[in-house]
Formats: structure tokens, C-alpha cells, sequence
């Protein structure tokens, strides 16, 4: 009889831990909303961080240098599987202090392994089709006048995203990066029910 009661436990418990890693698969694997998308302070949402990665170190460093109180302030951003893992990354905004009329903050924060991945600094970010190392590569827009804006295209290095160029685009006159860019549509949560932005 010990050994029956045994064998029903171990079923008993394995049942329950295929359906914790479910549950956990559900919470975690969202659909990602198709690339390539666009982002910035019109789109982003407050958003809601999981303790495990909310207390690391890595992410209260980011948060400081976003000038975020996190006590008193709402974080913004996005929420997005970047990489194809099955976790979900997260692309913040800095807080209002270091948002200028050209231009936010914003850092990449990958949410399997809790770390950094860079910030980027634009008015508007572009997540293109285009990979380097699994990375979206990501095209920043800041506007520098009435008459002019300047584009950086920033590619993941395997650790982090680094600046590859930098293009001015003057006198209002769009050239063929301004118009592809134009063409792409907003970041949309995949799915309203579960997301928290």
C-alpha cells in the first residue's frame, strides 16, 4: 500500500508541476505583435514588473538612470518577446525629467536574464525585421529642429545594443529611410486580456 500511495504522490505531483510550467508558459509566452513596429510617447503604457525582475540590481540601477521614483512615479514602456525566447523583454521609457521636445530615454531590459541591454535615446523607435545576434535591429528618430531629424540605427552586439550610424535628414525633406520608416505601423499589446502593457 506504501508503494501505491507513493506512485499516486509522484503522479500527483507531476501533474501539478506540468501545470504550474502552463501556467507559467501562458504568463510568459505571449504572441509577439508582428515586426517590424514603432514606439514612443504616444504608445508607451504603465507597466507592471514582475518582483523577480523589479528587485535585481541590474533593474534598479536602469531605473534610477531613467530617473524613475519608483516609489511615487509610473514606469512606462512596452512589453515584447524581442528575442524569441518565450520571455517577455521590455523596452522603457525614462521618466519625464530626461524626455526633451527631440527626444526620451529608453533601455532595453531582457526578461529572462535580468539584465540591461542598452539604452537608445529618440523621440520615436523603430524594431525592424532585421536581427543582429536574435535583436530586433532598432532605428531611433530624434527630432533636432523644425527642419530637421536624425536618425541612429542601433544593432545588439551580443551583449548589448551598440550605435552603428547616424544619418541627418534636413530641410523637411524625407530620403528613402525617412520614408520606409513613415510606412511602419505602432507597437499594439498582442492581446488586451492578461497584458499589462
Amino acid at each position: 500500500m506504501a508503494d501505491s500511495m507513493s506512485a499516486g504522490m509522484r503522479r500527483g505531483l507531476l501533474w501539478s508541476m506540468i501545470g504550474l510550467m502552463v501556467v507559467a508558459a501562458r504568463v510568459q509566452a505571449q504572441p509577439a505583435p508582428p515586426l517590424p513596429w514603432y514606439v514612443n510617447r504616444r504608445v508607451v503604457l504603465p507597466l507592471r514588473i514582475p518582483a523577480s525582475a523589479l528587485n535585481t540590481p541590474q533593474f534598479q540601477s536602469l531605473i534610477e538612470d531613467l530617473e524613475y521614483d519608483v516609489a511615487t512615479d509610473t514606469i512606462k514602456g512596452i512589453r515584447a518577446d524581442l528575442n524569441g525566447d518565450g520571455a517577455v523583454d521590455y523596452v522603457i521609457q525614462s521618466a519625464p525629467s530626461l524626455c526633451g521636445n527631440g527626444a526620451c530615454e529608453y533601455a532595453v531590459f531582457d526578461g529572462a536574464t535580468h539584465k540591461s541591454l542598452g539604452s537608445l535615446n529618440g523621440f520615436t523607435l523603430y524594431v525592424l525585421a532585421e536581427r543582429a545576434r536574435g535583436y530586433p535591429i532598432i532605428v531611433a528618430m530624434r527630432a533636432m529642429g523644425a527642419f530637421e531629424s536624425q536618425y541612429t540605427t542601433y544593432r545588439f552586439s551580443g551583449s548589448e545594443y551598440v550605435e552603428l550610424s547616424t544619418r541627418d535628414v534636413k530641410n523637411a525633406r524625407p530620403d528613402s529611410l525617412s520614408r520606409a520608416l513613415d510606412r511602419i505601423a505602432p507597437w499594439r499589446p498582442p492581446s488586451r486580456r492578461g497584458n499589462d502593457g
